[in-house]
């Protein structure tokens, strides 16, 4: 998840729990170098790039290619939350970042 703060008193919190989220993250492996929209350095072009020269290289061989899109315009808004945060705490985030 991208991060999303809504009040203005609340954002320098937002922000620090954010860059803690972000560190833990990157330290403990757990968002694949496959999510590129969520990983630094990396914007959603470099999926577009790999798909492309997917096809030129299906095309080259004479093959089919087939891909999948999802559309997940709304898919946030219907986010179970309490279950996000319980896979969050099995995953234990070690210091106060859940406190």
């Amino acid at each position: 998840y991208r991060t999303a703060g809504l009040e203005s008193c609340a954002k320098t919190l937002t922000l620090l729990m954010d860059r803690r989220l972000q560190e833990w993250t990157e330290d403990t492996g757990r968002i694949l170098p496959s999510q590129s929209g969520f990983c630094e350095h990396h914007r959603v072009q470099n999926a577009s790039y790999i798909l492309r020269a997917m096809a030129e290289k299906a095309f080259s061989l004479g093959r089919h290619l087939t891909v999948e899109v999802l559309d997940l315009k709304d898919a946030f808004l219907s986010v179970d939350q309490p279950s996000l945060w319980a896979k969050l705490a099995r995953w234990d985030p070690v210091g106060p970042l859940l406190d």
